[in-house]
């Protein structure tokens, strides 16, 4: 009896280690060694400014692992997509502003770092001596 569970022992264990052993660790989504920003553009549509904003993304090295997609929106532009800190989320939108010539600009990238943001401090009022505290 104790032969045949030691076998059922390892039998299971070779069946799940055999998959694991030869499973390889998935590339990260969205995420590339370089800026990858692009356009999306209606066909039939000159690129121009948001193709310029795109290659100045591309350009600047500090957008690295990030996916920006930049679209003529009316008379702005719209920057979706992600990044993998919120200093790269400015700075995309600070190099879309620099170019867009005083069009409205609207940032709604993705950022994968979370941001702890300090409490909204509530207006005080301060009492002096006698005062009574309102209820």
């Amino acid at each position: 009896m104790k032969a045949r569970l030691t076998i059922a022992i390892a039998a299971t264990l070779t069946a799940f280690a055999v998959p694991l052993a030869h499973a390889q660790a998935l590339p990260l989504a969205n995420i590339v060694d370089s800026p990858a920003a692009s356009t999306s553009i209606p066909e039939g549509t000159d690129p121009g400014v948001a193709g310029a904003i795109a290659t100045d993304m591309n350009a600047d090295a500090s957008l690295k692992n990030t996916k920006i997609t930049v679209q003529p929106d009316g008379a702005g532009f719209l920057l979706t997509g992600s990044t993998a800190t919120e200093m790269q989320k400015q700075t995309a939108g600070e190099i879309a502003i620099a170019r867009a010539a005083g069009a409205p600009v609207f940032n709604a990238i993705l950022s994968d770092e979370i941001v702890k943001l300090p409490p909204k401090v509530a207006a005080h009022t301060v009492l002096q001596a006698g005062d009574v505290p309102a209820q």
